[in-house]
């Protein structure tokens, strides 16, 4: 059978329409395809999207495009992010904190590595891989103060994480003596102060307060003072006033003699000895600064005291009485606490209590010695380690 030449016209044509919409059916998915992929930047001028082999599982780049910037994260496939990846510096457990010696890696730092430490202890944290950096320093000691005032005996329980504490440790002042030609002051109490003594956490630890050597009657050589404690450390009680005919009595501090007598003697490291009288005139007491002054036309002054400020305020401890005088002018000062001393008539002052401070002594034959003053017991610590 002959086919006619129209029809293979016909035939061909129809067989150009299938090639034809097979082409067009494949173009608009290739279209579709490159418009989907994750395209970065401009093509530089004679170059198009199209030329390029993308698809939408692709991120496509032009070789001679700028560099990718990218704001926000950028996350890799399972869900790890760049930003995860950043090591932010971050201070250690030292930072804002006192430190008595230089931090270490892991107190300063507890991420990221130390740059620019200095004598102060002022650091910088540097972080890595974009991680911010964190300044960091220490700061001066703050403390924790535990004062003991009432006499007698008490127990504290150490804090726990605290190992190491100050101290100051007073015993009670000794009286003056009774007026009798002008008689001695009382010895101050023995001082006792130290840093960092070690203490175990959570253990119970005893501290007693002395007491200040009572008030004689006239003619009568005053008494010495109590001791204080605390833990291992006892500070010894004054030394009491003497008088015309009775030495002054040793202690912490040694108290002053009267007239043709012999003076205490203090015990070392914690007081020194008391003065001697002359005519009429008593020595003054021993303090923990310094030996009590010799009585001359005047009663003797007593021995200076030490100034410290382990409380929170200046304060200054366990001074000496002051020697007292027949004269109505002439007694013996004192200071840190002591107690002056007498004229004529005049009975000897009474210490300040809680100084360990030495009484002053009587002036004449009918007069009363001053009282010593108590003692103390302060502990202190650091409570930003």
């Amino acid at each position: 059978m002959k086919i006619q030449k129209r029809h293979l016209f016909v035939i061909f044509g129809i067989i150009l329409l299938g090639v034809g919409m097979q082409t067009f059916q494949y173009l608009k998915v290739f279209k579709e395809e490159i418009v989907s992929a994750v395209t970065v930047g401009t093509p530089n001028p004679g170059h198009t999207w199209s030329e390029m082999e993308c698809n939408p599982d692709n991120m496509c780049f032009d070789a001679d495009s700028k560099k990718l910037t990218v704001a926000g994260d950028v996350c890799l496939s399972g869900g790890v992010c760049l930003s995860q990846l950043k090591d932010n510096g971050v201070c250690g457990t030292k930072n804002g904190k006192y430190a008595s010696t230089v931090p270490t890696a892991t107190e300063a730092c507890t991420s990221g590595t130390i740059s620019n430490m200095t004598g102060s202890y002022s650091w910088t944290c540097v972080g890595d891989v974009g991680g911010t950096n964190a300044s960091c320093s220490t700061v001066a000691a703050t403390y924790t103060v535990v004062q003991f005032a009432t006499v007698g005996t008490s127990s504290w329980i150490v804090p726990i994480g605290i190992t190491l504490v100050d101290y100051l440790v007073v015993g009670g002042g000794g009286s003056g003596g009774g007026g009798n030609g002008g008689a001695g002051g009382g010895g101050a109490g023995g001082l006792l102060t130290g840093t960092n003594y070690g203490v175990i956490p959570g253990s119970l630890v005893s501290a007693t307060v002395g007491a200040g050597g009572a008030a004689p009657s006239a003619n009568t050589i005053g008494n010495n003072g109590s001791n204080s404690s605390f833990a291992t450390f006892t500070a010894i009680g004054g030394g009491a006033g003497g008088l015309d005919g009775r030495n002054g009595l040793s202690g912490g501090s040694g108290g002053g003699s009267g007239w043709n007598t012999s003076a205490g003697s203090g015990t070392s490291g914690q007081g020194y000895a008391g003065g001697h009288g002359a005519a009429y005139t008593g020595g003054g007491g021993g303090g923990a600064g310094a030996a009590g002054g010799n009585g001359a036309s005047y009663g003797g002054t007593g021995g200076i005291g030490l100034t410290l400020s382990i409380s929170g305020t200046v304060v200054c401890y366990a001074g000496g009485g002051g020697g007292g005088s027949e004269n109505s002018s002439g007694a013996g000062s004192a200071s840190c606490g002591g107690g002056a001393g007498g004229t004529n008539s005049q009975a000897g002052f009474n210490a300040t209590a809680n100084t360990g401070g030495g009484g002053g002594g009587g002036g004449w034959s009918s007069t009363k010695g001053g009282a010593g003053g108590s003692g103390i017991v302060i502990l202190r610590y650091i409570n930003n380690h």
